[in-house]
């Protein structure tokens, strides 16, 4: 492999292994769907950014985690270059039904 290609392929690779060792929640969420309470989320994560009351008598919780691509940590940051989100439904009993992750450039995420 050239280094032309060697370089950008290693970021990458780089750039996936420390995304998967600062803490996603998403091993978190596949494992605990039918299983984790409101609370339980809420002790693991803290207080969603959003909360909507659902028809269905369930709720949507909204989680957004910013990480820095310069040193893809994650912080509390606004103005970080990339957002995770992550839309939870609950059922009437609040436990987690589905989860649905998302990541796209902070400045679009509300």
């Amino acid at each position: 492999m050239s280094n032309s290609i060697a370089t950008p392929v290693l970021a990458l690779v780089w750039a996936a292994m420390l995304t998967a060792c600062m803490g996603l929640p998403d091993a978190y969420f596949k494992d605990n769907v039918g299983k984790a309470t409101q609370d339980d989320v809420t002790a693991r994560l803290g207080s969603p950014d959003h909360r909507y009351s659902l028809e269905t008598g369930g709720t949507k919780w909204v989680y957004i985690i910013h990480v820095s691509t310069a040193t893809y940590l994650t912080y509390a940051n606004p103005d970080a270059e990339m957002c995770y989100y992550y839309e939870l439904i609950f059922d009437e009993r609040h436990v987690l039904k589905s989860w649905q992750p998302h990541d796209q450039a902070c400045g679009t995420v509300n």
